[in-house]
């Protein structure tokens, strides 16, 4: 063991430990979510943009009419609807499909990141600026607090601006516009549609895979949860 480890006191070597393995711990999770990994939970169970389904609907009606010779017709309707529906249509993809981006104080990510600077800012505290142990404790606690709270608001600051990307995509369905690049036989083209009161320009296929000419009018039928269009021509009146 390094001599300026065993010249430490009891509680500088806590602090020393929490600082190195939540630094660890935070750095690895960090490098884990940026690869990709961790992606099998999630914490908005809103999948499937655009779309849904519908089952188990019935329709019973009951039509009784009854006339005599005065002409007086009576006329006695029962109509039953049912319907069990499981749509989930127009429902928007949500970005955070990670439990790490909707971090929380007690995960993983949330803890490590506290005890990196309860550690550190609190060993500075005792070893740095002299403070007695008590003021470097309540001033690593605060500090780790505050950098959780803070990472909780960059976190939530960036899932709304990916959300909000996402909302103006879905907003596209059923609007109209115009093909800006061809869309080939069974292939992919661009499409020119205002979205949330902007024109944008974004890739697109055909409905039913036919070829859609350059400056044709199209309608957008179906957003896929990747951003891609589905379109289908439509005559201009």
């Amino acid at each position: 063991m390094p001599d300026f480890i065993v010249s430490m006191s009891l509680i500088e070597q806590i602090m020393l430990t929490s600082a190195l393995s939540g630094t660890l711990v935070f750095a690895l999770r960090a490098l884990m979510m940026f690869m990709g990994f961790g992606n099998d939970n999630t914490e908005d169970s809103s999948d499937n943009l655009l779309e849904g389904d519908v089952a188990d609907a019935g329709i019973d009606t009951d039509l009784d009419v009854d006339g005599d010779a005065a002409g007086d017709v009576d006329v006695d309707g029962d109509t039953d609807v049912s319907a069990d529906t499981n749509a989930n249509a127009h429902e928007l993809v949500s970005i955070s499909q990670n439990c790490d981006y909707c971090l929380k104080p007690l995960s993983v990510q949330g803890l490590s990141a506290f005890f990196m600077m309860f550690g550190w800012v609190g060993l500075s505290l005792i070893t740095d600026f002299g403070l007695s142990p008590f003021i470097g404790i309540l001033g690593g606690i605060l500090a780790g607090y505050f950098t959780v709270c803070l990472l909780i608001k960059l976190y939530k600051f960036f899932i709304s601006m990916q959300s909000d990307g996402t909302m103006r995509v879905q907003q596209a369905f059923g609007s109209t516009g115009t093909v800006y690049l061809r869309i080939p036989k069974d292939g992919k083209g661009q499409v020119s549609v205002v979205i949330d009161g902007r024109l944008c320009t974004r890739d697109a296929i055909s409905e039913d895979g036919a070829e859609i000419k350059t400056g044709e009018k199209i309608e957008v039928v179906w957003v896929n949860s990747d951003g891609l269009l589905k379109v289908k021509p439509v005559e201009e009146k």
